[in-house]
């Protein structure tokens, strides 16, 4: 079990340090800034949201993200999103027993205290705020697992303000 709770780690933190653009998959791509508006992602955070950054080439797993900024804002305010479905993951990754359902339900055993929260989508859980690994709200959704994770400063409104945003991914999800 360690083991596998290691290649987890190890294949999620691979996944956002590459930013996948050395591993593309075919298929095309995905573009995950479809999912919430500029409008919306400023909204959550409070502030206008100037900077946009967008992976749509998939790494293994099929992660795709969108993470928007107000770089010249004292506080970390951010709206990240990040979305990883079955048919976006590599063949063998599949083969060997990988889907987005395993992936949230690894991901929620790899924190110590994640908050159950019902609701939205199939299951989801709160892993905290921040920039850290498993923080966000965690998501899954038919045959997609997503996580949202919102900058504002306060715990609770970042909460509140990922709830509401996951909703509107559900909503949009391919």
């Amino acid at each position: 079990m360690r083991v596998c709770k290691a290649s987890l780690a190890v294949l999620l933190v691979l996944a956002w340090l590459t930013g996948g653009a050395a591993l593309a998959i075919a298929g095309g791509e995905f573009a995950p800034c479809s999912l919430l508006t500029k409008a919306e992602a400023a909204q959550a955070m409070g502030r206008p949201a100037q900077a946009v950054v967008t992976q749509t080439h998939r790494n293994p797993l099929g992660q795709v993200r969108c993470f928007w900024d107000v770089p010249d804002d004292s506080q970390m305010r951010y709206v990240l999103v990040q979305v990883m479905c079955d048919s976006f993951m590599i063949p063998n990754l599949k083969k060997g027993g990988y889907s987005s359902a395993k992936l949230y339900a690894d991901s929620k055993k790899l924190l110590d205290n994640p908050q159950d929260i019902p609701g939205l989508g199939q299951a989801a859980f709160w892993g905290g705020g921040g920039l850290r690994l498993g923080a966000g709200l965690h998501v899954l959704s038919g045959k997609c697992y997503f996580t949202v994770g919102v900058g504002t400063g306060d715990p609770k409104t970042s909460l509140a303000r990922a709830k509401d945003l996951a909703a509107k991914v559900i909503s949009r999800l391919p």
